[in-house]
């Protein structure tokens, strides 16, 4: 679930990015159309000067023509504008829940460890093969969600203080300590290891 919350996220990055480009390009256009109309008027007042009406209606013709179409890009320039902020405050929540997601997929995990926990103290008094599986599952389990997180900081562009680090560093230890105790009490336990 988290991966694909992750995906919609990158989802809404790309959009605000096409989004934010388009307005640059729309910009550059609206730039050269006001280029175009004030080179249109020079050249209309020039003809003018020179007793040539009939060319400075043409190129006033030319100019209300580019004047029109300048008009008609800053409309689509405000609308894109506008698509942009809504672009950007629905990639604001989603980052939000995302954030919202993950910390309580954290806290999840605490539960689902904890609860494991009893299950694998039963599974491992069982002392068989099958409860080497279901360790190496719940570690596989605790990696993704370890990995999972860093990826999220990686795709949305966070970088992680030096508290995260901390945090990360504490719990990867917690989890090395846990798994030293339960590899203690399977060798313990399991009659093959202690011959």
């Amino acid at each position: 679930m988290i991966q694909e919350m992750e995906e919609s996220v990158n989802t809404s990055v790309a959009a605000v990015c096409k989004s934010l480009a388009n307005e640059k390009l729309m910009d550059r256009r609206i730039r050269e159309r006001s280029e175009e109309a004030e080179r249109w008027g020079a050249k209309a007042q020039q003809a003018v000067q020179s007793g040539e009406d009939e060319l400075a209606r043409k190129a006033l013709e030319q100019k209300l023509r580019v004047e029109a179409d300048l008009e008609m890009l800053k409309r689509s320039m405000a609308e894109a504008e506008e698509a942009t902020l809504q672009l950007r405050q629905q990639l604001d929540r989603l980052k939000a829940k995302l954030q919202e997601a993950k910390s309580q997929q954290r806290s999840i995990i605490a539960k689902h460890q904890i609860s494991q926990s009893g299950v694998i103290q039963s599974c491992l008094s069982q002392v068989n093969e099958d409860a080497f599986h279901r360790f190496e599952e719940f570690k596989n389990k605790v990696e993704e969600a370890e990995i999972s997180a860093e990826l999220y900081e990686d795709v949305a562009g966070t970088h992680p203080g030096l508290e995260a680090d901390l945090e990360k560093m504490e719990k990867k230890q917690r989890i090395q300590e846990e798994l030293e105790k339960l590899k203690g009490k399977t060798a313990a336990s399991n009659p093959k290891n202690k011959s």
